[in-house]
């Protein structure tokens, strides 16, 4: 589990225990049976070319705030591997 994940899951604690909780995040795109079929893969996006990576949100980005697509993905935290 990743650090943000693992600070999140640690900021929903209540009397020791911790709530179950599910982070989703999402990512636009036009290639959705791409990322389905073979995953993702980092890559840079022109406004942030030293960044390698994929861009997800913590919620539903339209087309003028974030990547470019007519497609939305939802990635569940159960699905993320490191």
């Amino acid at each position: 589990m990743s650090g943000f994940l693992r600070r999140w899951r640690e900021s929903v604690q209540r009397n020791d225990r911790i709530q179950e909780a599910t982070v989703r995040l999402y990512h636009r795109t036009d290639r959705a049976d791409l990322i389905l079929r073979d995953g993702f893969r980092d890559g840079r996006a022109p406004s942030f070319p030293r960044l390698l990576g994929v861009w997800l949100s913590n919620r539903p980005l339209d087309v003028n705030e974030g990547p470019k697509g007519d497609e939305l993905l939802a990635v569940d935290e159960s699905s993320i591997n490191e």
